[in-house]
């Protein structure tokens, strides 16, 4: 047992309980998919007062049903959700209601999209990422937990797993997992759907890699102090786990191939800048968050409405926010979709309660339509690369024309820019047809599993040290053709796909490593020294070792 920390004060917890995953992956994940009705899941968790709450004024003034799915405010009517977790509820627990579907979807076939909604220090944040290595561990590393449990208990499919980790702060798209610095962009296709070009994407082939990259996407995202939570989030954030399968249809016994998305969203908090003690940077902050929030409650009235009223157009605003535009597949689109609304107690926060209630009584009344994401074949790829290059041709002939010229390639980059496939800016056709070209060279050559398999043996190739002034010279030995006799230095990289593909051998000695251009191997980056350290070679002629059997 160990101590930890929380928000609602200290508790002794025990380590990780991952449940019975063999039977929730043979009695549940691979058993088949139940229709889904089309409208958002949606799910409220309400958290457990701490001892400042509970000395404040008022009470405890939010319950949770006898029959998990309503939740009352006192002097308020009850409102009705999918599932209601009371305060008493475990992670596991929760997980089981909720991450549990999130990966069955996946698992055969469908977008799965899952978002914490809630005032700040509502458990939010706690229920998505919780305490890693104790039995408070959340939903997302879970959900990755028990994904990476299905791939092993299903020897005869294929899988390639990617993951990635983005912020949304101050209305702007970040890598986590890149130290670029570089502004994303929202994008739309109609194969390729919402996605966020430009995005780093690294190979996970273990439950402990998904882990890695929560530790290194969590270690750059931005929170701050507030009055009620040492470690606000600044910022909405969302991890995406991207699973290719291939298999053999039950049916017809034909191979197929699927794509689907996993999106966890971590919405920052919903705030009042007197009640938590914003100002300058910070309350900058909380405006903007504030404001794309507000752009998603309206997004949500309007998709009610459009969907309430099919006969009349509804113009939904989904390009008023990054959060939305981001968020378009999981409310509108292609997705099988949950809500978590997470909320407070008790009546010093009724305020912010009420309001999260009934967001999350407003999600109920959205549908979705998840289609299954069957891959594109080559030959399709081909066809939409053709289509996207007239496309690029038309816009840049009409970009290289004058206005005044005749205006038939005018309305041709007009009629370019309306296509879907285009998104109305150059850049955007470029950057869809690298997306299609690298997806039709994975796709040649045997889909994204196959690549796994003979990828890292086709490039791995050992390159030698000229000399320590010379640098790499033109000398080279691919592996399994026999490896040198003298020490390597492997090289890593932040793709494990790539990492020790490349070798460096340590031939002539001394060996400098460093940023200088002098040295024998040069590294440029955050902390790297002009000379970072130097191989010697101390023993000329070390004396042998035995080592003797056992037994």
């Amino acid at each position: 047992m160990v101590v930890v920390n929380t928000m609602v004060g200290s508790q002794e917890v025990g380590e990780t309980d991952w449940g019975d995953e063999d039977n929730i992956v043979e009695q549940n994940i691979k058993t088949p998919l139940e229709e889904s009705t089309g409208n958002i899941r949606v799910c409220v968790k309400v958290r457990p007062p701490n001892q400042r709450e509970l000395a404040l004024p008022g009470g405890v003034v939010v319950d949770v049903g006898a029959d998990n799915t309503s939740v009352t405010v006192t002097g308020k009517p009850p409102f009705s959700y999918d599932v209601a977790f009371p305060t008493a509820t475990t992670q596991l627990k929760t997980f089981e209601r909720i991450g549990v579907d999130i990966v069955k979807t996946a698992y055969h076939g469908y977008n799965a999209s899952l978002f914490a909604y809630g005032q700040t220090s509502s458990g939010k944040s706690f229920t998505m990422m919780g305490v890693r290595g104790t039995e408070l561990v959340g939903l997302i590393p879970r959900i990755g937990h028990l994904l990476f449990h299905a791939i092993k208990l299903s020897p005869k499919n294929d899988f390639f797993v990617q993951g990635s980790y983005l912020e949304i702060y101050n209305e702007k798209l970040r890598d986590l997992m890149s130290d670029q610095g570089k502004d994303l962009k929202v994008r739309e296709n109609a194969e390729l759907g919402v996605h966020v070009a430009g995005l780093t994407k690294t190979t996970m082939r273990t439950a402990d890699e998904v882990e890695k990259i929560i530790d290194e996407g969590t270690g750059n995202r931005t929170v701050a102090a507030t009055k009620y939570n040492s470690e606000s989030s600044r910022s909405h954030a969302v991890f995406e786990i991207h699973i290719q399968q291939k298999y053999k249809d039950e049916v017809t016994g034909e191979d197929m191939q699927s794509k689907t998305k996993i999106a966890l969203i971590d919405l920052a908090g919903s705030e009042r800048s007197d009640k938590l003690g914003s100002v300058g940077t910070a309350l900058k902050e909380g405006n903007n968050i504030n404001k794309s929030l507000t752009v998603l409650g309206r997004v949500i009235k309007k998709l009610v409405e459009k969907q309430a009223h099919a006969d009349r157009p509804v113009v939904v605003p989904y390009r008023e926010s990054n959060l939305t535009a981001y968020l378009r597949e999981s409310l509108g689109g292609n997705s099988r979709t949950t809500v978590l609304a997470a909320c407070s107690p008790v009546r010093s926060n009724i305020e912010e309660s009420l309001s999260t209630l009934r967001y999350a009584s407003e999600c109920k009344a959205i549908k979705t339509k998840a289609k299954k994401n069957n891959v594109l074949s080559p030959e399709a790829v081909a066809q939409e690369l053709e289509r996207l290059q007239k496309i690029r041709e038309m816009l840049t002939s009409s970009m290289a024309k004058s206005p005044t010229s005749s205006g038939s390639s005018s309305k041709q980059a007009e009629a370019a820019a309306a296509d879907p496939g285009a998104q109305g800016t150059l850049d955007d056709v470029i950057a869809h047809l690298n997306d299609l070209l690298e997806e039709k060279r994975l796709l040649e050559e045997g889909g994204f599993a196959s690549h796994i398999e003979a990828g890292a043996e086709k490039r791995r190739t050992t390159f030698a040290a000229a000399n320590h002034r010379g640098g790499l010279g033109g000398e080279g030995a691919a592996l399994g053709g026999g490896l040198p006799t003298y020490p390597l230095l492997s090289v890593l990289n932040k793709d494990e796909m790539l990492s020790n593909q490349v070798l460096i051998p340590l031939r002539d000695l001394p060996f400098t490593v460093g940023s200088f251009k002098g040295v024998s191997f040069r590294l440029t980056g955050i902390g790297v020294l002009p000379e970072h350290c130097v191989f010697e070679e101390r023993f000329k002629n070390p004396a042998p070792a035995t080592a003797n059997a056992a037994g």
